[in-house]
């Protein structure tokens, strides 16, 4: 599993987030949206330089901008294998 940046992962994918980058109002602002170190993301829609992301946190839905997105460091989650769920 590598790390990347929030912006960087693709629709339907999950990722734990790791690490907040910038300055300390962006960090704060990020926090209060449930984007914490150890909080698990998924993007529901890609965004593009000019219009937000929405990204699944918890039972929330968030947008962020590329700018914001690109300061959440994560970790890509392995997606689980159809058919290994325990019955």
């Amino acid at each position: 599993m590598n790390r990347m940046r929030a912006s960087m992962l693709r629709k339907n994918r999950e990722a734990t987030v790791t690490a907040l980058t910038g300055g300390k109002k962006a960090r704060q602002r990020l926090m209060r949206m449930g984007v914490v170190p150890g909080a698990v993301v998924v993007c529901q829609s890609g965004g593009t330089a000019d219009s937000p992301a929405a990204y699944r946190v918890g039972d929330c839905l968030v947008a962020l901008s590329h700018r914001d997105a690109r300061r959440v460091i994560c970790k890509e989650n392995k997606p689980e294998k159809q058919g290994s769920q325990a019955r």
